[in-house]
């Protein structure tokens, strides 16, 4: 069954399970008192086609939305985290990275991902996120320790109880056709031994990467010439974009390796592409949710790469309210 977000009418709904068409597909439509946020089999059992009823304020309308995927359970309880390269100008040394942590849950996250921090002890690390009650999603971790010092990585994705280890992109030396097919390959590599110890491999792309060598885009070849068990994504939706790919495509294309995906978006300014809060630009967002849906996203990552002006502890506040508006939280 593959069955998109799909906007419902009103009048058609009722406070109880109830069949209806979606997408030419009789569908049972349950709303958040049915208790999906539980995901108790019986239920499921009961409406093998079930699709959860969200009211989506900041789009206006009530959507219809899939619940299972793949044979699995996909629940509509969506994990927000931010990435603290937002705020890499106040994480320089280990009090400004507990007091940015500590500043970061009282805007509302419960989780982060780390990356562009200042020297600090993994220990020290975990006590600091522990004390304020706050996750380790993931982390951008460099290549070279990933490739070089596998087991000191787990050690400490382990210590952190984290399982999803990113890089922030291909080292210079392989950005060229043969390049990509090279890093490709060596990365799943690198990517199944990690794997062994519980940690998750992913590639955070910036717009480069959609150059296209004999047809393909270095993107595809990554993808297409890595191994699917082990090479998974982080894709950008500001980059996607930025690089004239279609985010929601690219997020659909990469189902079952998309766990975690960075959330930002575009705004103009006269003919300048601008980083922007998420909701606040012209990324086409019903259609990302939906695919993130599909493709069986587990965590939201924002991220804003430049706030210009703004204070990015605000942008990442706004952020965080307009996500909740669409729906996630």
């Amino acid at each position: 069954m593959s069955i998109r977000t799909q906007a419902i009418d009103r009048k058609k709904y009722s406070k109880k399970p109830v069949s209806m068409q979606v997408n030419s597909k009789k569908v049972v439509i349950v709303n958040d008192d049915d208790g999906l946020r539980r995901g108790t089999s019986v239920f499921l059992n009961t409406y093998p086609n079930a699709m959860r009823l969200t009211e989506n304020r900041f789009f206006g309308k009530l959507f219809a939305t899939p619940i299972i995927s793949q044979r699995r359970i996909l629940l509509m309880t969506t994990q927000i985290a931010a990435q603290l390269y937002t705020v890499r100008e106040f994480t320089k040394d280990e009090a400004g990275i507990a007091e940015t942590v500590k500043k970061v849950r009282q805007l509302g996250y419960e989780a982060v991902q780390c990356s562009a921090l200042g020297p600090i002890s993994p220990a020290a690390l975990k006590n600091i996120v522990d004390n304020e009650g706050i996750t380790i999603c993931a982390t951008h971790t460099d290549y070279a320790r990933m490739r070089d010092e596998p087991q000191a990585v787990i050690d400490e994705h382990q210590l952190w109880g984290c399982k999803h280890a990113a890089i922030g992109g291909i080292p210079g030396e392989y950005r060229n056709a043969e390049g990509f097919v090279t890093f490709a390959k060596e990365a799943s590599d690198v990517a199944a031994r990690l794997a062994e110890g519980g940690v998750t491999f992913s590639y955070h792309n910036h717009s480069f990467e959609l150059e296209r060598f004999n047809g393909r885009t270095g993107l595809a070849i990554l993808y297409e010439e890595s191994n699917p068990a082990y090479f998974h994504s982080e894709l950008d939706t500001y980059w996607i974009q930025h690089g004239g790919g279609d985010p929601g495509q690219w997020i659909r294309k990469l189902k079952g390796r998309a766990a975690i995906i960075h959330f930002k978006d575009m705004a103009m300014q006269g003919s300048t592409q601008r980083f922007a809060e998420v909701g606040e630009g012209n990324l086409n967002w019903p259609d990302i949710l939906a695919a993130c849906t599909e493709a069986g996203v587990e965590w939201y990552i924002v991220e804003q790469d430049s706030c210009y002006e703004r204070n990015p502890f605000e942008s990442l506040g706004i952020s965080l309210r307009n996500m909740k508006a669409m729906g996630l939280s």
